[in-house]
């Protein structure tokens, strides 16, 4: 994942380190989050440490982190990571409820924290990183 998100910066010269280390900061935060989120609502609604939920909490937050990991300060990387853990949780419940048939959770792991990986740059992008990545642009 580090040379998937890192790796898009297609180089460490001419200051793309800097957005290179911030990339690998926030894949290192998000999911580290999302794995605590996880744990502490698994530990809550089932009275014990799910290391199944645990570790698919560990991937919801890699894929909710992927989207924004250039644009977004590791503060809010681990804003991002929380929320997925929760979203993946409530995402794997809901299925169960629908009955999808997805032992293995890959729809909850993969869809509904991506889905949340689209917004979040929106509400959690950094005119400095946008800027320093070239996204900014004038109008007319």
């Amino acid at each position: 994942w580090f040379g998937f998100n890192a790796g898009y910066t297609f180089g460490v010269t001419d200051g793309k380190w800097k957005t290179a280390a911030l990339i690998c900061i926030n894949t290192t935060l998000s999911p580290a989050v999302s794995i605590i989120a996880c744990l502490a609502i698994e530990k809550c609604a089932k009275g014990f440490w799910d290391a199944s939920a645990a570790m698919n909490a560990v991937v919801a937050g890699l894929v909710g982190i992927t989207g924004p990991c250039g644009v977004v300060d590791p503060w809010a990387a681990a804003v991002i990571g929380l929320l997925s853990g929760t979203i993946y949780c409530a995402g794997w419940r809901f299925h169960e409820r629908i009955r999808v048939d997805d032992p293995v959770h890959a729809i909850a792991v993969h869809a509904w924290p991506g889905a949340w990986g689209c917004i979040a740059p929106g509400l959690f992008a950094s005119t400095k990183q946008v800027k320093a990545l070239n996204y900014a642009s004038q109008a007319g």
